[in-house]
């Protein structure tokens, strides 16, 4: 009986001390796996603010891809707004040049008219001369013809002959007058040219034409600035020969 106590106590000895090497294993392992439990926390720690970082990345880059994109907008916008004032200069720059093309030939226009308003009043002062000294001969004439009549009437023979001009007003002028075809015909006086100073289209030319057109439309077909002189100066008015 002690012996199988003996054996018994024995091997629970044996157990106890196969079950406290057994405690102090599992104490080691209980504290690896501490220790590496304590470990993956702090690593998942770190993964967490890893990722969260990395959210705050993205975030960040969507809102620089949202503003890169209305700047993108905005830059096409604003090549748009330059093209469309380009093609604006452009159609300005062409105004420009056709009012600077109305310009020279408004110019041009106003030149041609001066020309012809000089040439004209240049006339007019020529046939103004002609007339003034036409009346000036003619108003000689009346006065030669009234001295002539005043020195005639003052004569002896006008009053010596007195009566027989009364008989010839008495008898023979009555029939005169009563036909027609033994009038005598008043003395021939000489009669006025007609003034050059008629309107011409070639000395007003119209602003609104070209100067070519202008120049096509007073030069006449066919005619040289000979022929052209001659004609204005047979135009001209002359002194008629008394």
């Amino acid at each position: 009986m002690r012996i199988a106590t003996a054996n018994h106590a024995a091997n629970l000895e044996k157990v106890v001390v196969g079950l406290t090497a057994d405690v102090e294993r599992l104490s080691a392992q209980l504290e690896q796996s501490t220790i590496l439990l304590q470990s993956s926390r702090r690593q998942a720690a770190a993964y967490e603010r890893e990722l969260a970082r990395e959210e705050r990345n993205r975030i960040i880059i969507g809102e620089l891809k949202a503003v890169l994109a209305e700047r993108d907008s905005a830059l096409a916008e604003a090549h748009r707004r330059l093209a469309e004032g380009e093609r604006h200069a452009a159609g300005l720059v062409g105004q420009i040049a056709a009012r600077d093309t109305s310009l020279a030939q408004a110019a041009y226009q106003l030149a041609h008219t001066r020309a012809g308003a000089l040439a004209l009043g240049e006339r007019a002062r020529a046939e103004s001369d002609l007339l003034r000294q036409l009346l000036r001969d003619r108003e000689e004439a009346l006065d030669s013809r009234e001295r002539k009549v005043r020195a005639m009437q003052a004569s002896a023979s006008w009053r010596l002959t007195a009566p027989l001009r009364a008989l010839r007003r008495w008898l023979i002028d009555p029939l005169r007058r009563g036909s027609a075809a033994t009038t005598t015909a008043a003395p021939s006086q000489p009669a006025l040219r007609p003034s050059g100073l008629a309107f011409r289209p070639e000395h007003f030319a119209d602003p609104s034409t070209p100067p070519s057109s202008t120049a096509s439309t007073t030069r006449r077909p066919g005619a040289s600035p000979a022929a052209r002189s001659s004609s204005a100066a047979g135009a001209s008015p002359g002194c008629p020969s008394r």
